[in-house]
């Protein structure tokens, strides 16, 4: 007969211990509770909220006192909820709670399962913060049940500005919070999400980066802002925030920015105030008289080219100007003075000393006053600077407006006149910014020669280094004057082709070259133009003759060069074939050979002289291999390498010694960086970090060191060192994989600047190479017939072929990126990085 079978023993049933209220004096702390450590941390805020709800929204947690023999005493210890316990004490102390006021509490049974000890640490371990999402949306509801900001802010011992950006986190796209919810993206992330309040674009923006390595905030931020205008724009300040909100202009403002004042999102509006203020500003100044007000947000370089300054009248300072003037200086000096020792001026000191450094500007920079029938012919242009600020260049007269003056016999020379036959600006067709090809020109598919526009602009840009490198030189420009006038005495050879004018015209340089205008030659040139117009006699021959004979001959020779730089031309132009209007190739060929021995002699350094590269350059294809961005991603995606000593982790995760994503770690760079060769990098940490949840936890002390590596791999017009860190070594030995944490620089940017050498001067001699190759022998002959044909036939050459491979394999030269031994730089945290073990 089979046996029945056997019943599995039931587990008793849970019977939770019983409530009960208990005069506050008739507990006391226990022995038992395991929070020893920095007890006070926090009670201001935790008794502020049972003060102002006046409850407690958890009791404690407490067991009987037994006697001897075991008897309860009628007192009671609290093992769990000693700082509840402490924060009541406190209201106590007020006078804000009775001391025999019943306290609820769990009373433990005195057989309990588990110890008091037991009892504490659960109540102190196991709990689990709440999630950053969480407490934004319950500010939000909050906020929705009528409280205002400045109230919760006071409820949570917090600023208003606090709980403003918490409001604005709430207000995200829902499929945004489902993402940080499942750690998809940063809280940094999510915060640069708040600028466009579009749910529908913060999506789209979402879709186009979740896949990318690009997700760094300040990418997310231009994209929700790439059709406005930051109010750090020139046009912006211009016209003033205030005064375009007034017109009805929304802005995007970022809460989570102290320095970004937003973005202007209505352009037209902000144009239409733009061209409103400078055309008041215009008939303001169109009321003193002038024949013309040319107006724009910014004029072209070279915009007074052909024009004659007028030499004003500086208005003299009143004895009032000048007590006020002596004033300010003296209160300079002492604020100096009293600082001098501080490492930082307070802020109302740095104020002030902006304040007395404008208005000393101001004394300076004395108004000039015209004679009335200069100022009928004469007009001014009006234009907005950097900052915003209005720039006002009274006194130009156009050619149009006065009597032009002629010197009988005088020759006009080449350069004189636009049209002549080596003038550089002259009737070129182009289509989207590219010249279009003669109809006789044929195609090249083996080697494509550099874009005219790109060829003109960089010789351009020689050509006013040249000017400027000539200037501070007066003995090459003594010695360039010289070989020109022998040249033209005994030789008298043509002037098509030269690099120097003996007659000194000004040769025009295109007005569109990219960035010519706010280039460092450019700055010198003029600077040293106004320096001697401010000197210089005008309107009197004599007195022009009687100044120049006054001067040393250091002054005569500074002024020499200075005039002799102006005819420096070294722009390249197309050749003309045909022997027409326009420069030949030998005449080109000429010009450049005579440029090259000019910035030889003056030692001319593009790069040095401020040269940079240009847009034209990367439309090319030229400037590096095309997956240079894939292998980017490859190299922050590469896999990590776990083989240390150490193990992954110090200790498990929850615990209070965290340091959690979007923490960065200050540190500087123990070993250099010179991309040329791949390379490990060393780095050592400037500052203490602490725990990131309460920040008294010191995680990462002063002095640790952190271990790296570098991209060698650097595309044309790249200018940053990318870098990433691999394990944390702390000063015990203990260490951590940090698995290929981003570095940044000081600002948050991604990688590191210090030194870019981008080989420009090489490239510049291979092109020049290049050029003295494209013809060839043919040139050796005065035969005028085969001359034409070999330029014409020149792009089909294997010379000239061999010189353009030379030209394109020096632009596939990288550049080197050099970074400093102790340069700062910032370690991001990207994942929660756990420390110490909870009660370690």
């Amino acid at each position: 007969m089979a046996k029945a079978a056997r019943k599995k023993p039931v587990a008793p049933m849970i019977v939770f211990s019983r409530a009960r209220d208990i005069p506050f004096n008739r507990i006391r702390l226990s022995d038992s509770n395991v929070r020893e450590t920095d007890v006070e941390a926090g009670l201001d805020e935790l008794t502020h909220d049972i003060d102002r709800r006046e409850d407690l929204v958890q009791g404690l947690n407490v067991r009987a006192i037994l006697d001897e023999d075991g008897n309860e005493t009628g007192d009671f210890e609290t093992p769990a909820g000693g700082r509840r316990y402490r924060s009541i004490a406190r209201l106590v102390e007020a006078g804000r709670f009775p001391a025999d006021g019943l306290v609820p509490c769990i009373v433990k049974k005195a057989d309990a399962k588990t110890s008091a000890v037991d009892d504490s640490l659960a109540e102190n371990l196991l709990r689990l913060a709440l999630h950053p999402l969480d407490q934004f949306k319950a500010f939000k509801r909050m906020f929705d049940m009528g409280m205002s900001k400045e109230e919760i802010a006071d409820a949570w011992r917090t600023t208003p500005r606090y709980i403003m950006q918490r409001l604005r986190l709430a207000t995200v796209a829902p499929a945004l919070h489902d993402a940080y919810a499942r750690n998809e993206m940063t809280l940094a992330m999510l915060e640069a999400f708040t600028v466009n309040p579009d749910h529908e674009r913060q999506q789209q923006v979402w879709e186009r980066i979740s896949t990318s390595w690009q997700k760094e905030p300040w990418h997310i931020r231009n994209m929700l802002t790439e059709t406005t205008v930051p109010a750090a724009d020139k046009r912006a300040r211009f016209v003033g925030i205030d005064a375009y909100e007034a017109a009805g202009g929304p802005v995007l403002r970022d809460l989570f920015s102290e320095e970004n004042g937003g973005w202007l999102q209505d352009v037209t509006l902000l144009d239409r105030l733009v061209d409103e203020k400078l055309r008041t500003v215009a008939d303001e100044i169109a009321g003193q008289g002038w024949k013309w007000i040319d107006a724009a947000v910014e004029l072209p370089y070279g915009h007074t080219n052909g024009l004659r300054r007028l030499v004003g009248v500086t208005q003299e300072l009143t004895d009032e100007e000048r007590a006020t003037r002596e004033a300010l200086r003296d209160e300079y000096d002492e604020l100096e003075a009293q600082y001098a020792e501080a490492q930082d001026l307070p802020d109302e000191v740095d104020q002030r000393l902006g304040e007395i450094e404008a208005e000393l500007d101001a004394f300076e920079n004395r108004p000039i006053s015209f004679a009335p029938e200069d100022i009928a012919r004469a007009g001014v242009f009006v234009s907005i600077g950097r900052e915003g600020e209005l720039i006002v260049s009274p006194g130009y007269v156009r050619p149009e407006d006065e009597q032009p003056e002629t010197v009988d016999g005088e020759d006009a020379g080449e350069g004189a006149d636009p049209s002549g036959p080596d003038a550089v600006q002259r009737a070129v067709i182009t289509v989207g910014g590219e010249p279009v090809p003669d109809a006789d020109e044929e195609e090249d598919d083996a080697v494509k020669p550099l874009p005219e526009r790109l060829v003109t602009d960089l010789t351009a840009w020689r050509t006013l280094a040249l000017r400027n490198a000539l200037a501070e030189n007066p003995r090459v420009a003594m010695t360039a004057l010289l070989h020109k006038l022998v040249l033209d005495t005994f030789e008298r050879t043509a002037t098509s082709g030269t690099s120097l004018y003996a007659a000194v015209r000004h040769i025009y340089l295109p007005t569109d070259a990219t960035g010519l205008a706010d280039s460092a030659a450019a700055k010198m040139i003029d600077e040293r133009a106004d320096a001697w117009r401010g000197d210089i006699p005008t309107g009197d021959d004599d007195r022009l003759w009687d100044w120049i004979d006054g001067l040393d001959d250091a002054s005569r020779l500074a002024l020499l060069a200075h005039c002799v730089s102006f005819g420096v031309n070294a722009l390249y132009e197309r050749p003309n074939p045909y022997s027409g209007n326009g420069i030949s190739q030998h005449g080109l060929d000429r010009r450049m050979a005579e440029a090259e021995r000019l910035a030889q002699a003056t030692g001319l350094d593009l790069v040095e002289a401020g040269w940079r590269p240009m847009p034209g350059l990367a439309g090319l294809g030229l400037g590096g291999q095309p997956d240079g961005q894939n292998r980017h991603t490859a190299f922050l995606n590469g896999p990590v390498d776990r083989q240390t000593v150490a193990p992954d982790r110090v200790t498990p995760p929850h615990s209070p010694w965290i340091l959690q994503a979007g923490a960065v770690i200050p540190a500087a760079l123990i070993t250099g960086i010179r991309s040329d060769l791949p390379g490990q990098i060393t780095a050592q940490v400037t500052e203490n970090v602490y725990d990131s949840p309460t920040g008294s936890l010191l995680l990462i002390p002063q002095g640790t060191r952190i271990i790296g590596q570098y991209d060698d791999g650097v595309t044309f017009g790249q200018r940053r060192v990318l870098l990433v860190w691999n394990r944390l070594i702390l000063p015990g030995g203990r260490s951590i994989i940090l698995e290929r944490l981003p570095g940044a620089d000081a600002s948050g940017y991604a990688g590191l600047e210090d030194g870019v050498d981008y080989h420009w001067w090489d490239l510049m001699k291979a092109a020049g190479l290049s050029t003295l190759l494209a013809v060839g022998t043919e040139l050796a002959t005065s035969d005028e017939d085969r001359l034409i044909r070999a330029i014409r036939d020149g792009a089909q050459d294997t010379v000239n072929q061999a010189g353009q491979q030379i030209v394109q394999r020096q632009l596939q030269v990288a550049p080197t990126l050099t970074i400093r031994p102790g340069f700062p730089v910032r370690i991001i945290v990207t994942r929660d990085l756990v420390f110490e073990p909870a009660g370690g």
